[in-house]
This record gives structure tokens, C-alpha cells and sequence, in this order.
């Protein structure tokens, strides 16, 4: 993994499951 390539969906891939599973373990 080079930090050097980051570009927004980069992002969005690695954060959306993130706040994906905390809110699937919220509701359960």
C-alpha cells in the first residue's frame, strides 16, 4: 500500500464499511 496514491475514493472505500459496522452493531 503506497500512502502516496490517495485519492477520495481510496477514502471513502476504507472509511464506509468502517461506520458500515458500527452502525450494524448498534442495531443488533
Amino acid at each position: 500500500m503506497s500512502f502516496g496514491y490517495f485519492n477520495p475514493k481510496t477514502i471513502f472505500t476504507l472509511i464506509i464499511p468502517i461506520f458500515g459496522v458500527k452502525n450494524y452493531q448498534k442495531n443488533i
